[in-house]
């Protein structure tokens, strides 16, 4: 088994990385001082798992070897930007061979990526050519929560707005297997009564709901904009069934997930009924937020 496929670090405020390579072991020590900085990674061990995960996590920056197998990088490049979720997501080429042609360079800069890094490479050189869109990200998703409107609540103090933010996106980096509230307080170092009180007063919510809505908004959002298949999503939020996901979502949204679908492919949006969950108030987000 690929030793980095199951990397979990601490929840916090690292961005995310995808890199998509069969072989990892000749990005070894690129992985092991991303790990070390500021960046979360995970792995997708082919072409085909890289799409479908690129989808689910939405990751800050994608990295795809240009020797992946399943679906070859040039292909993979294309669906990636040509999709809604991910079009927004920078990609960067690495080719593992020593020798590399400018020709595929451009046809991959052509097809969407920001960069290309041929062989041999320096660590520190990845790394500072990967800020480079961190620092100017695309921001055609920036706006988007699967829908909502970004509302914001009154201003609170400055190190209250980084702790809602950080608890925020520790959540929605999480939501197949949220930390529970005490987790939470374990984590980010406050009281319950603590977390309580900013819950409530920022979102109107309790936890639990503000993590189940959050579920819903991630589910409604990848229905919207993905083709992955309902029992997917289901197992990607940490539901213990697709019946139970559908249960779930029919609360929120009035139908179930493949009806939902259905009218959004016909652009008709479903209006059986209110949904449920949304009465318990929007979350308000950071600046920062973009769809988890």
């Amino acid at each position: 088994m690929n030793k980095y496929a199951t990397i979990k670090c601490q929840p916090d405020q690292k961005t995310r990385i995808l890199l998509i390579s069969n072989n990892t072991r000749q990005h070894e020590h690129l992985l092991q001082s991303l790990l070390a900085g500021a960046f979360r990674v995970s792995v997708a061990a082919d072409g085909v798992q890289g799409y479908t995960k690129a989808q689910l996590t939405l990751p800050e920056l994608i990295l795809m070897d240009k020797q992946v197998g399943g679906i070859d990088a040039l292909s993979l490049t294309h669906m990636l930007q040509g999709l809604k979720a991910t079009a927004h997501i920078p990609i960067i080429i690495l080719d593992s061979r020593s020798e590399s042609s400018s020709e595929e360079c451009v046809n991959f800069l052509k097809a969407g990526a920001v960069d290309y890094i041929g062989n041999p490479y320096a660590v520190d050189e990845v790394k500072e050519r990967i800020n480079v869109p961190l620092r100017n990200p695309k921001q055609a998703l920036s706006h988007l929560s699967a829908g909502k409107p970004l509302t914001q609540r009154p201003s609170t103090t400055a190190e209250t707005s980084m702790l809602i933010y950080a608890i925020q996106k520790t959540i929605d980096a999480n939501l197949g297997s949220p930390p529970s509230q005490k987790e939470l307080c374990d984590m980010f170092k406050i009281s319950r009564r603590k977390i309580m009180n900013i819950f409530q007063r920022n979102f109107g919510l309790s936890v639990s709901n503000y993590i189940r809505l959050q579920r819903m908004y991630r589910a409604e959002y990848l229905l919207r904009t993905t083709a992955l298949k309902i029992d997917v999503i289901a197992t990607d939020l940490g539901f213990s069934s697709p019946a139970n996901f559908s249960t779930a979502f029919k609360t929120y949204a009035g139908v179930a997930p493949g009806k939902f679908r259905q009218a959004i492919e016909k652009n008709k949006l479903p209006t059986e009924k209110t949904p449920a969950l949304r009465s318990l108030g929007s979350p308000s987000f950071s600046s920062e937020w973009c769809p988890p």
